[in-house]
């Protein structure tokens, strides 16, 4: 048989508890960094309205299959 000792059961909860604190360190600062690249680059992540979207075909003054 094998037998846990009072020892063995604190090192398991401060390993788990290590281990928990690793990951969401890793979490943070994986979102830190990502936060960081918005404000260096805004401009590739902001969308921009299409140009020109509000131009009819009578405006660009081709008439297509009636020429």
């Amino acid at each position: 048989m094998k037998y846990i000792t009072d020892k063995q059961k604190k090192q398991r909860w401060l390993a788990l508890f290590l281990l928990v604190i690793l990951i969401s360190a890793g979490i943070g600062y994986l979102l830190g960094t990502m936060a960081e690249a918005e404000d260096r680059w805004p401009g590739e992540i902001r969308e921009y309205p299409m140009a020109n979207t509000h131009i009819s075909w009578e405006q660009t003054f081709r008439g297509g299959a009636w020429e």
